[in-house]
């Protein structure tokens, strides 16, 4: 792996073989992490699909809820390993899935998650992000502009259901390189101010430089609007290769990671279970 990009001290958004999408180990992770030289790296793995019945959940997509406890034990050792060398933290992507608010919660309450990343990967039943919904896409503008649109909707939802540490790839639609007509067709400035009133923070994220897109979530358009408080920034998900694996464009997208670093500064409301500077401030 490259080294840090100057001003990118951490990666806070990461995924290991247990998502069922991603490869290698949480041991490797942090090696990379340091490698990388790296003083924060947050382990993220995808919740168990809760709101579905188990024999929907799918294995390719998230964890298996009988391997959650074991996730979080995983991670505690590691964290304890690592002391001193560099901070590793227990989190968790979790999903928004609009009537299932309480469930989540009572998952997150068992156990001591010190990060919790709030996406929106489901518009109902539909995978917004998957392989097969590239089809659905194709059908036209008016089709690509209902896709932004809905999206807006549960965006502004999970800001406002006080779950969530940290709101992830706000602008996940464009993973195909589809964009609405106008901003989140229409909705941007309703996006901004639910983000903005939640307290949360805003993932900074060159993982996008992966997907057909190519390009940074969040985009610079929707980050100009974001005032400076209580909103903030954070330089996290700043897209690490599986395992150290070099992938084209981590060195661009990075670079406008770290130019983000005068914005960086921490949520309006405490980090869940967590001491010290918070994740991504410099000092």
């Amino acid at each position: 792996m490259r080294p840090a990009t100057r001003g990118v001290d951490g990666d806070h958004h990461t995924h290991t073989k247990r998502c069922g999408h991603a490869v290698g180990e949480t041991r490797e992770y942090i090696e990379a992490a340091l490698a990388a030289g790296l003083r924060s790296v947050a382990v993220t793995d995808h919740v168990p699909m809760f709101w579905l019945p188990e024999p929907e959940r799918d294995p390719r997509l998230a964890m298996r809820l009988e391997e959650l406890p074991g996730y979080v034990e995983e991670v505690l050792a590691l964290k304890g390993e690592y002391r001193g060398r560099i901070e590793v933290r227990l989190g968790i992507e979790a999903d928004f899935v609009p009537g299932h608010e309480d469930e989540l919660r009572r998952l997150l309450a068992l156990f001591p998650f010190e990060l919790v990343l709030g996406s929106v990967h489901w518009l109902g039943d539909w995978l917004v992000d998957g392989p097969a919904s590239l089809a659905r896409f194709e059908r036209g503008q008016a089709e690509v502009d209902a896709i932004w649109y809905a999206y807006a909707g549960a965006v502004i939802a999970a800001a406002g259901c006080g779950l969530f540490d940290v709101l992830t790839h706000l602008d996940l639609p464009k993973k195909f390189g589809h964009r609405p007509s106008v901003p989140y067709a229409g909705r941007q400035a309703e996006v901004v101010q639910a983000v903005a009133g939640s307290g949360c923070a805003v993932e900074l994220s060159s993982g996008g430089m992966r997907t057909p897109c190519c390009a940074i979530c969040t985009p610079p358009a929707c980050r100009s609007c974001f005032p400076p408080t209580p909103m903030r920034l954070t330089r996290w998900g700043t897209g690490f290769p599986s395992c150290g694996r070099n992938w084209p464009g981590w060195g661009t997208g990075n670079r406008e990671v770290a130019r983000e670093g005068s914005r960086v500064a921490p949520p309006s409301r405490p980090w869940r279970r967590l001491a010290g500077s918070p994740p991504g401030r410099a000092g």
